[in-house]
């Protein structure tokens, strides 16, 4: 069984990530000046968690990426052991980065993420909001003398506030809104705040809370009168989110809610961008834990998700889909016309490690239906993704993505709302990642570790009889 050089031969081709070591979470994600931004938390010494600085990325197109010098990097002199994640905004003609610093040897935690070095020194609990000033182009950025720019004593005669970290701000007409996450008592909470200047914050009070968990790196937007919150929970490893209107006293009126991807996906720790043209990005991690027991000598960990568009429909809910400039990098195509299959697997004759994928089932009798890829010839590795419209469920099944079988091998579910008969799903495969796309909906995303070469083929299967009533598959080519 040949297996190759598996360290590049499961890096990704079409998603972004540094050269080489760890990144992990989105930050700062800006449209300025005709380019879109992506700062990152990134350790650049080594591929595991640990001496968290901000990467820097940019591109025109979404697609194609130039990594840009570190934009922040721990100030020890000021007793700072890591930047920690947030945001970017421009005030003005001023471009601002807030962010969670975190001090040096402060608490008892120990804040080391999937795949993070077992020697990772703990980091403070109560951390605090530092502000930095950069350049016109984004790539020199100075820490205000006044840091912290705010601290936990914001919140006056509240108990502690712990796990206190991730700013997210946005701008509306009575002034700078700010989110942080942060555990008070039993509730892991979302926290409101208001501004004039970027300096004077004002704390509005608790906008959502969860009991028992720890959340983190809180987004919102707004759709008319509405907000949509997106959270990721430490607990759960996901991304949910809720959406209503702002009681009087500042809290979410949650009209709806759910998991914006699945449970145990990898995918976690958003951010949000708006484009020139007004579209809401989302931005998020697919991080390496999956990777479990196998043992390779890896210089790369984490990578980003396709940039995803997000909106909302008050009759449907959430709306999301790849960013459609994806579609310039593929290649050569095969398209079938309709067909039925029923209680078989059959192969599309198309084989690959880097493929976008569209196809459309419409169930004639009861059963599931999907596709394998990354397929070996005897079937003996493979992933699949399920659909099991009598549960309107999609799952991703990793039982024989790796015939190293020290992989994470468990499902990832997410469900989807539609009671169209047709389920239309795409599939972006891209060597060790996959990230599925429901009825432009629902998404949910996985990282695999294919260990065969010769797992590279592409199947559609169905218990029973079902009509495929499009597909088509494309190569995607290489970003670098």
């Amino acid at each position: 069984m040949e297996t190759g050089n598996l360290n590049v031969r499961l890096r990704p081709r079409y998603h972004f990530l540094p050269r080489k070591n760890w990144m992990n979470d989105p930050n700062g994600t800006i449209y300025y000046k005709g380019e879109h931004h992506l700062f990152y938390q990134y350790n650049p010494n080594a591929a595991y968690w640990d001496d968290m600085h901000w990467g820097h990325a940019k591109s025109r197109d979404l697609v194609h990426w130039e990594e840009l010098p570190i934009a922040l990097a721990p100030s020890p002199e000021l007793g700072e052991r890591h930047c920690f994640s947030g945001c970017c905004v421009i005030d003005g003609e001023r471009p601002v980065i807030y962010y969670t610093s975190v001090g040096e040897f402060e608490g008892s935690k120990t804040m080391v993420r999937s795949g993070g070095s077992p020697d990772a020194e703990p980091v403070r609990m109560g951390a605090q909001q530092w502000m930095a000033v950069g350049s016109d182009d984004l790539l020199t950025w100075s820490k205000i003398e006044g840091n912290p720019a705010l601290s936990t004593a914001i919140h006056g005669g509240h108990d502690v506030v712990d796990d206190w970290r991730d700013p997210f701000i946005w701008k509306e007409q009575d002034g700078w809104h700010m989110v942080l996450a942060g555990t008070h008592k039993h509730e892991g909470c979302i926290w409101l705040y208001r501004s004039a200047d970027l300096s004077d914050w004002q704390l509005l009070g608790k906008l959502y809370a969860e009991d028992h968990v720890i959340l983190e790196c809180p987004n919102v937007v707004k759709f008319g009168d509405k907000y949509l919150l997106i959270y990721s929970v430490i607990e759960e490893r996901a991304v949910k989110f809720c959406y209503g209107p702002l009681s009087p006293d500042k809290r979410l009126i949650v009209e709806r809610q759910g998991y914006l991807d699945g449970p145990n996906s990898g995918y976690y720790a958003t951010n949000i961008s708006i484009d020139g043209d007004g579209r809401v990005l989302l931005w998020g991690w697919i991080n390496d834990a999956a990777r479990g027991g196998l043992d390779v000598p890896f210089d790369w960990s984490g990578i980003q998700s396709v940039p995803r568009v997000i909106g909302w429909s008050e009759e449907r809910g959430l709306k999301i889909e790849p960013a459609k400039e994806l579609e310039t990098l593929r290649g050569r195509s095969a398209v079938k016309q309709s067909f039925s299959i029923g209680g078989e697997t059959v192969d599309t004759g198309i084989e690959g490690t880097a493929l976008d994928v569209e196809v459309a089932f419409r169930p004639t009798a009861g059963g599931t239906f999907g596709v394998k890829f990354l397929r070996s010839p005897d079937g003996l590795e493979e992933t699949a993704v399920e659909v099991d419209p009598a549960n309107k469920r999609v799952r991703i099944v990793r039982e024989r993505s790796s015939a190293s079988g020290r992989t994470d091998a468990s499902d990832v579910v997410q469900t989807y709302r539609s009671d169209e008969p047709t389920v239309s799903l795409r599939l972006l495969i891209d060597q060790s990642a996959v990230e599925v796309f429901v009825n432009g909906e629902s998404c949910l995303a996985a990282r695999i570790y294919p260990i065969r070469e010769d797992s590279r083929g592409l199947y559609l299967f169905a218990q029973q009889a079902v009509d495929i009533v499009r597909f088509q598959a494309w190569e995607m080519k290489p970003i670098g």
